[in-house]
């Protein structure tokens, strides 16, 4: 057992969640982050559940479902799909800018 509950939770939930991001940027570890700051701040609430862990396991997982989609956003709008950033040598927008 690791501490808060089931070994490899939340990095474990991380990391394969991160198999379906396309955002180079966003690592496992950012997940985890939101995930660790929106259960504190709901905490009151999960505190007074009828199950406490199973709680704020689900506040945990939304949280790190919404930054995954929020990724997404970021990444379609900045990102190719093979993963190398907009604004290249090659993007028509910036020689429209330069003549």
């Amino acid at each position: 057992m690791t501490r808060g509950g089931k070994k490899g939770g939340l990095r474990s939930l991380a990391t394969k969640l991160m198999g379906i991001c396309c955002d180079p940027a966003l690592t496992a570890e950012d997940l985890v982050q939101e995930a660790r700051i929106a259960v504190w701040l709901r905490r009151d609430t999960i505190a007074k559940s009828a199950n406490p862990s199973a709680s704020a396991y689900r506040v945990a997982r939304e949280a790190m479902l919404r930054e995954l989609q929020r990724s997404e956003r970021r990444a379609g709008r900045y990102y190719r799909v093979d993963g190398e950033p907009l604004g290249s040598d090659d993007d028509p927008e910036d020689d429209e800018q330069e003549g």
